[in-house]
């Protein structure tokens, strides 16, 4: 999780660091399969936290609220009239 997360940001940083419009596009679609990586990885942390196998949760629901905070973060810079991609 810790890895989707870097690359994400490692991502990030490309987009707004792009010197013109094609390296921008590029680095942008690359940006939306990291979100979708991370939206696949929050969704199935909420499926562990929903089932009753697994008793401490604490980890699992920092992990979670870590992808949706990077979620806000690229929805507020990016997409100010959409929903945040990874929120609940």
């Amino acid at each position: 999780m810790t890895e989707g997360v870097e690359k994400f940001e490692e991502t990030w940083q490309k987009v707004h660091n792009a010197s013109n419009a094609n390296q921008k596009e590029k680095y942008e679609e690359d940006l939306k399969k990291e979100i979708k990586k991370l939206q696949r990885l929050r969704d199935q942390i909420k499926t562990w936290i929903a089932s009753g196998s697994i008793n401490d949760k604490t980890v699992l629901l920092e992990k979670r609220k870590l992808i949706e905070q990077v979620g806000r973060r690229s929805n507020k810079n990016n997409n100010k009239h959409q929903p945040d991609v990874l929120s609940l």
